[in-house]
């Protein structure tokens, strides 16, 4: 398993097949077929999520995003 670190600061998973990604991360709540999956990387005490976004184009990783957000949903 990747760290948060590991994570946000590279682009290691750029590249990556969906295959390589549950392995890496897990399948958390995302469907396979979906070409965008998210996992939640942080929750504070008080609500606040650090969520990754993953695109894929072609069952492969292309691009991702953090995000931050407070409330229910990514």
């Amino acid at each position: 398993m990747l760290s948060e670190h590991q994570i946000k600061n590279s682009d290691y998973l750029i590249g990556c097949s969906k295959k390589e990604i549950i392995r890496l991360l897990g399948d958390g709540f995302n469907f396979y077929h979906d070409e965008v999956w998210t996992y939640e990387l942080y929750r504070t005490w008080w609500g606040k999520k650090t969520i990754l976004v993953v695109f894929f184009q072609n069952d492969t990783v292309y691009k991702k995003s953090i995000i931050k957000k407070y409330g229910k949903g990514y």
